[in-house]
């Protein structure tokens, strides 16, 4: 349980601290915790399975605490062993709408504050340093059917946006750890976006130095950060943080086997089998190449939500543009057994 506070660095550990001493010594992490049966874990490290159970259920509720999903009720019952902080939270599931009824349905309301979405898909566009593009904005502030029917005193405008920009990896995390937290409480900003989050990653993290860490392995590092603290924001300011992601081509081998030939079951646990589920593309029929999204699964497992962007190819020319959740955040609470 060394990771333990790498993982819930504010996690309280008093109550349990005499489990933790047998559990380090039969290297039970984090994730066997929380994986394995609470009697399998007891077993293997001579501890009562009625109190590794109890540490498991702290676990848990700190870690739904810090994804924003926890009610608190597990941490008084096990001593306060999770997050503590000021979540300045409304009670209730709280979405930004994206103007689009079908889309925010499938998100459970819209954009959901406290979380980090992405959206991701294939785009071009070319600036030379140029500043914030605004005309679309403005398009849809004055052509978008929710939007004219508001009153003139409730109709957002073009001047409570603030645009910062992050040239390299170094202003980003200066501006992402220092500046934005200021901007957030001088603005009293509800959505924060990032485009694209993974620009400074491609451009900067290459090579590996003669005896230096693996690039990858500096990448991995630096993404768990951001991503956590990109998650407190959200969590401590009740907003919603939307980041764009980019994509590259997906190179596969078919996976049905070929007419005539010995056909080879694709490994269940392998990456390259499951990432057809969380990247967006590759789990139904789909016409044209699948694409993934950058930044790997690493990046995929710091957000709550992941829009994709697709274009397929219709034939004669022809193209569909559609956009899909792969996965979201949403608040379900249960009555009488029925959602």
């Amino acid at each position: 349980m060394t990771d333990l506070l790498r993982t819930l660095p504010d996690f309280s550990t008093a109550p349990f601290s005499h489990l933790l001493p047998s559990l380090d010594r039969t290297h039970i992490t984090t994730a066997d915790l929380l994986t394995l049966d609470a009697g399998d874990v007891a077993k293997r490290a001579q501890l009562p399975p009625a109190e590794v159970a109890k540490l498991t259920r702290a676990v848990v509720d700190a870690l739904h605490t810090d994804l924003g999903v926890g009610d608190g009720v597990g941490d008084k019952e096990n001593g306060d062993a999770g997050r503590k902080g000021d979540l300045s939270k409304d009670d209730g599931f709280r979405a930004i709408s994206t103007l689009d009824p079908v889309l925010d349905d499938a998100l459970g309301g819209g954009i959901p504050r406290g979380f980090v979405t992405e959206i991701t898909g294939a785009s071009i566009y070319i600036s030379t340093e140029a500043p914030l593009s605004t005309p679309r904005l403005a398009q849809i502030l004055t052509h978008n059917t929710a939007l004219r029917t508001l009153p003139s005193a409730h109709c957002p405008s073009l001047t409570n946006i603030l645009a910062i920009q992050t040239p390299d990896l170094e202003s980003q995390d200066h501006i992402l750890y220092y500046q934005l937290p200021v901007a957030i409480e001088r603005h009293s900003a509800r959505l924060v976006v990032i485009d694209s989050i993974a620009a400074n990653y491609r451009a900067e993290i290459g090579t590996r130095v003669a005896g230096g860490p693996h690039p990858l392995a500096l990448r991995r590092a630096h993404l768990q950060r951001t991503g956590a603290h990109l998650r407190s924001l959200a969590l401590k300011y009740n907003i919603a943080i939307v980041v764009a992601n980019q994509v590259a081509d997906r190179f596969e081998a078919e996976l049905s086997p070929r007419s005539g030939g010995d056909g080879i079951t694709p490994d269940p646990l392998a990456l390259d089998h499951q990432q057809r589920w969380f990247t967006g593309w590759g789990d139904g029929p789909t016409r044209g190449q699948p694409k993934t999204p950058s930044l790997g699964l690493v990046w995929a497992n710091q957000i709550a939500a992941r829009i994709a962007l697709v274009r397929e190819e219709e034939g004669e020319g022809e193209r569909r543009r559609w956009m899909k959740v792969v996965w979201a955040a949403c608040d379900i609470k249960l009555r009488d057994g029925r959602a």
